[in-house]
């Protein structure tokens, strides 16, 4: 039986997680029909073309949600564009996320989405499509195209083709495969193929992005590390894709990398996208409802990608070559932030130099009206002729960001048993839903040992990105939204919020080890932590409902060693109470009034 006539014979209707044993038996012998088609895809020559869908995330069939509406109308009319193609596509491959949430309507939903798709069916699992209490993805798959694999390898004329799951250990919500196995497999599978040119499909983007949910919602470092590792040891990978950012084509296009002789793409979705803020004139409507997909050309060793929008006739063909990535650009894309090498002492803290010293957090730029910005000026400076401004704005109220956060950061050894920390900083105006901080990670040869934040703004409580992003940069790994009351209630988190007042200068200095005594309620204890180095961040944060964004200046910034100096901001001591283990950040999940209540953490 063809794969096409039996997604038909079944229906939609019979497809649900609870299809009764005796007609999963009646097509037990679809499994074999399926390696006959990769057989046959095999020997189909070195000309040939597939279709990626990266996240048709489909919900139920009567869903009034205008994303769901929009999900399943543009994969349907999707399907049925490249059923139109001639020559058809060899097949196409859905790159996970295939329902929004895993049950057993959107299943079904999903199924009648593709049961005309007339070229093979292959997909790839997504962190969607397996979270509590919903674990039958390999069942769906099954019932698609005879599979229960998330993890294989096929073949197509001369090319090899690879397909991993996202749901790693600490990747998502539960563990769909064990990491041992899947990367022993892999390993072992590209060691074999290692003279064909070879092309990867994994959910996750492995390359960075420029969002801060981006940075921790993908795999654990170690994970990351590791694969690209084994993607670009022999050099036969020459493509990656991936889904899961939800975008366009420009923002695919200028999202996508080139690392070590492979390029890492990041495919154009079904799903509504993430607001990048821009997109080519031919395909902007496509912006705020989705109906993106690849198709990829081959034709010997040659490769070419085709962004496509459902409806529009004409496809954008991508640029032949991406922008190189090297980990000058993000350190911390494959080392923890707190495992970074530091300065002997802090470099250019006065920006008289621009940002020389100091690195940025990797963030996607527009071609106009960026959503994020640093830049050394000279308008508003101190003492010297320049301070560093960093901006963040939201572009749009969508329905898959919440807030986003911008900054530059130093690794700096620690300049002795007193170190002091001095910023200071500049806010023109007060803005209703954002803010900015002065923060550091005190770091010993053992690892993280506490994070001191100074902050300000409003609406804190709604930002539980940025508590994961911290989270990140200490862990290498997804935290939750709670992550720096948790750290507080372990005497490793102290949170100080202090002036805004705009349009002036203010001025903060810290006594690091006075602070921290007195912060645990133990005279000496800082002492006894063995700190070596100080990771320094500036920044400005904003959630989504903020139109007119956070604008921030830092200046003079310097971390020096001397006693008897008094923590302050301006001309006023910094307080050590019961608040320092309290921080708003993160709680609009658990408290939408703002109040921080830790105790229902513990």
């Amino acid at each position: 039986m063809k794969r096409r006539d039996f997604l038909k014979s079944i229906g939609a209707a019979e497809l649900g997680l609870g299809l009764a044993p005796s007609l999963f038996a009646a097509h037990a012998d679809f499994s074999e029909s399926c390696e006959v088609n990769f057989q046959k895809m095999k020997n189909c020559g070195d000309k040939f073309s597939f279709a990626i869908f990266a996240d048709p995330q489909v919900g139920t069939m009567n869903s009034n949600s205008r994303v769901a509406k929009n999900a399943r109308r543009f994969q349907i009319e999707s399907v049925k564009e490249i059923n139109s193609f001639s020559p058809k596509p060899q097949f196409a491959l859905f790159l996970g996320d295939l329902v929004n949430v895993p049950n057993d309507a959107s299943f079904k939903n999903f199924v009648d989405c593709i049961k005309h798709c007339e070229p093979e069916v292959l997909l790839v699992h997504g962190n969607h499509d397996t979270r509590p209490p919903y674990t039958k993805y390999k069942e769906m798959q099954k019932r698609v195209n005879g599979m229960q694999r998330t993890y294989y390898s096929y073949d197509v004329g001369s090319w090899h083709f690879i397909v991993t799951p996202c749901n790693l250990n600490g990747a998502s919500e539960i563990e769909i495969e064990t990491e041992k196995n899947m990367l022993s497999w892999l390993e072992a599978d590209l060691e074999k193929n290692k003279n064909r040119p070879t092309i990867f499909f994994n959910h996750l983007p492995l390359m960075p992005i420029g969002l801060s949910q981006l940075e921790w919602y993908v795999f654990r470092l170690e994970i990351r590390k590791k694969m690209v590792d084994l993607i670009t040891k022999h050099g036969n990978v020459k493509y990656f894709f991936n889904g899961h950012v939800h975008n366009g084509i420009k923002a695919s296009v200028k999202t996508s990398w080139e690392y070590k002789g492979t390029k890492f793409v990041n495919v154009p979705t079904i799903i509504e996208g993430r607001n990048f803020g821009e997109e080519y004139d031919r395909y902007e409507h496509g912006l705020p409802t989705g109906g993106y997909y690849m198709m990829v050309h081959v034709d010997g060793e040659d490769v070419s990608l085709e962004g496509r929008l459902t409806g529009v006739e004409k496809g954008y063909h991508y640029p032949n070559d991406f922008k190189e990535f090297s980990e000058d650009i993000e350190p911390r894309w494959f080392t923890k932030a707190i495992d970074l090498k530091p300065n002997t002492k802090l470099v250019n803290g006065s920006f008289e130099e621009g940002l020389k010293g100091w690195y940025q957090t990797y963030r996607y730029i527009s071609d106009k009206d960026p959503m994020f910005k640093t830049e050394v000026k000279s308008d508003i400076s101190t003492a010297g002729k320049k301070s560093v401004y960093v901006h963040t704005i939201p572009k749009g109220r969508i329905f898959w960001a919440n807030d986003d956060n911008n900054s530059i950061y130093q690794m700096v050894s620690s300049p002795g048993d007193s170190p002091i920390l001095k910023a200071k900083y500049f806010t023109k105006e007060r803005p209703a839903n954002a803010g900015g901080f002065i923060r550091f990670n005190a770091v010993a040869e053992d690892g993280f040992k506490f994070l001191m934040m100074f902050h300000w703004g409003s609406n804190q409580y709604r930002a539980d990105y940025l508590p994961r992003c911290i989270g990140y940069e200490i862990h290498g790994k997804q935290q939750n939204w709670a992550f720096l009351q948790q750290i507080a209630l372990k005497n490793q988190g102290f949170f100080w919020k202090i002036s805004d007042d705009p349009d002036k200068w203010h001025t903060l200095q810290v006594n690091i080890p006075d602070l921290y005594d007195k912060a645990v309620s133990k005279q000496g204890a800082y002492s006894k932590l063995g700190i070596s180095k100080f990771y320094i961040q500036l920044g400005a944060w904003t959630n989504r409902e903020l139109d007119s964004g956070s604008v921030v200046r830092f200046d003079d910034v310097e971390l020096f060693s001397k006693e008897n100096v008094k923590s302050k901001v301006d001309n006023e001591n910094l307080a050590v109470s019961e608040w320092v283990h309290l921080t708003e950040f993160g709680q609009r999940l658990i408290n939408r009034t703002g109040v921080p209540e830790l105790n229902r953490l513990k």
